[in-house]
């Protein structure tokens, strides 16, 4: 049978979401969510970033 991972007490539970929340409270202003860069073509198919293989443009805000 394989190993359960889960606490068997109540007790052993509680301790390891305290150890958790103090270190999730260590990183200060955490908020939810991620930030993330997009390199995207414009549309226009004369731009350099219409051609193939290309790094296209630098990394904008994501509309709405």
């Amino acid at each position: 049978m394989p190993e359960c991972l889960v606490p068997e007490s109540l007790t052993g539970l509680e301790l390891e979401r305290t150890r958790l929340l103090e270190q999730f409270l260590r990183f200060g202003d955490f908020r939810p969510g991620s930030i993330t860069a997009s390199l995207r073509r414009c549309g226009n198919p004369t731009s350099h970033c219409a051609k193939p293989n290309d790094p296209r443009h630098e990394p904008v805000p994501p509309q709405p």
